[in-house]
């Protein structure tokens, strides 16, 4: 499953995601019209210096990021990480939405991201 976007006229073919969690956060955003990057850089300053970050979706109409936890409930290091990404996020009042497994199944995060993107 692919989403194909077209930039000036050419097609360009989706990129290859890291999980079928991003996959259909990927395909939600497109079939609603939300135009998104896909692991997009950021620089955000951690406090000390100026740190890269790649948010999984960046939507292009606000300065909005949307994380799926994919990980969350199987890997120390991951939770670890994910909870330094969000610090960080914070403290650069960085908009962002959490998507978690949990929610994949139920839908329910098409209605997060929905209220989100408003």
């Amino acid at each position: 499953m692919g989403i194909v976007e077209v930039v000036k006229g050419l097609f360009v073919s989706a990129p290859q995601y890291k999980s079928t969690g991003e996959e259909l956060v990927a395909k939600f955003l497109a079939e609603a019209g939300i135009p998104f990057w896909y692991e997009k850089e950021l620089i955000l300053f951690n406090g000390r210096y100026n740190e890269r970050f790649l948010p999984d979706f960046t939507l292009r109409r606000k300065p909005k990021y949307i994380e799926y936890w994919g990980m969350i409930d199987h890997d120390v290091e991951y939770a670890r990480r994910m909870r330094y990404k969000m610090a960080i996020f914070h403290r650069n009042n960085i908009d962002f939405l959490s998507v978690y497994p949990s929610e994949l199944y139920r839908e329910k995060y098409k209605k997060k991201i929905e209220k989100f993107v408003r």
